[in-house]
């Protein structure tokens, strides 16, 4: 049958260097990504096959965390999400942390870099993508401040907003 896999060793995944990827679940080849434990993690997307950022797609184990920041250089911005799992995951942009279940997600400005702990012992699953701010832009203007300036940006103004902008958490803890 078309477009399905003819043998025990091959599988739908596509790549076009320069150009796009897709990559099927079986198709994903777990990595070691330098400073993440416990954390089985594939690589969807990078320079390598010419996207200007890395998107990563793992499952966290019951000890999983980062041994420093992820994506935390002076140009690069960061975002992490939690999508599926019972995982409650600690995590830490500049000096915020906050607890984040299925659907909790942070961003990292450039310069600030992401942190996470498992703080329940319990799987999950998360995306994470980082880019170089100089990547995104496409141009030759200059970034925004924190891309620039050799100053780490302030986590308490910049990284952890109030939920009406781009970080959101979902605690495990109930509200009252």
């Amino acid at each position: 049958m078309p477009g399905y896999p003819q043998d025990l060793l091959s599988n739908r995944s596509i790549v076009k260097r320069d150009s796009f990827a897709i990559i099927t679940p079986e198709g994903r080849v777990i990595n070691t990504i330098p400073g993440i434990v416990d954390a089985k993690m594939t690589i969807l997307c990078s320079p390598k096959v010419g996207a200007g950022f890395v998107q990563l797609i793992g499952t966290l184990g019951a000890t999983a965390h980062t041994e420093y920041p992820y994506a935390s250089l002076e140009h690069e911005e960061s975002f992490l999400y939690v999508l599926d799992g019972e995982v409650a995951l600690e995590v830490t942009v500049g000096d915020k942390t906050e607890t984040l279940t299925q659907g909790g997600y942070a961003y990292a400005p450039a310069g600030v870099g992401i942190g996470f702990k498992n703080a329940n012992g319990k799987e999950g699953r998360t995306s994470s993508t980082s880019s170089a701010t100089s990547r995104i832009r496409r141009d030759s203007s200059p970034g925004p401040s924190s891309a620039t300036s050799t100053k780490r940006p302030s986590a308490t103004t910049t990284a952890w907003p109030t939920s009406t902008s781009r970080t959101s958490s979902r605690s495990t803890k109930p509200s009252t």
